[in-house]
């Protein structure tokens, strides 16, 4: 049975702030898993969804290797670094458009593809990163926040 760890769970904490921008922001701190038991001749997919508090899905992303075959992935970590997190600007959409002052949590799917490169729905495995819940925040709030704090000291 294929297996995945979140290889970087301390730097999770219960509440952590995402902050966002309409610009994009890198994901801070990147996730990082660790895949066992992925058969060797098979072709993964790997993304992260992010879900509100609603349940509704606010975005998929796609990690950029993806597809690779088992044997890539397989005891070696996968790190999504390069991950942007966009605030809603009420008009564009992007693939990971967070709303303010909301509340997410994130969730890891993986799965076979054919030789067409379609996820083959009853191969998809999911699992969330259980006890965090993430409060996206715009970037240019929390710096403003900062300099006027700043300023009264």
């Amino acid at each position: 049975v294929p297996e995945l760890t979140l290889v970087n769970k301390d730097d999770f904490l219960p509440k952590m702030e995402l902050q966002v921008s309409p610009q994009g922001r890198l994901m801070q701190p990147a996730l990082t898993v660790l895949f066992n038991n992925l058969l060797d001749d098979l072709q993964y997919v790997v993304w992260i969804s992010f879900i509100q508090d609603t349940g509704v899905c606010a975005g998929n992303y796609m990690h950029p290797e993806s597809p690779r075959p088992g044997t890539s992935w397989n005891g070696k970590p996968l790190s999504f670094s390069k991950l942007k997190l966009f605030a809603y600007d009420g008009i564009s959409k992007t693939p990971v458009t967070l709303i303010c002052n909301k509340n997410y949590f994130l969730q890891i799917s993986f799965g076979n593809v054919d030789e067409y490169g379609r996820i083959l729905a009853s191969t998809v495995i999911r699992q969330a990163i259980v006890g965090t819940w993430f409060l996206a925040v715009n970037h240019n709030h929390t710096k403003a926040l900062a300099s006027s704090s700043k300023k009264s000291s």
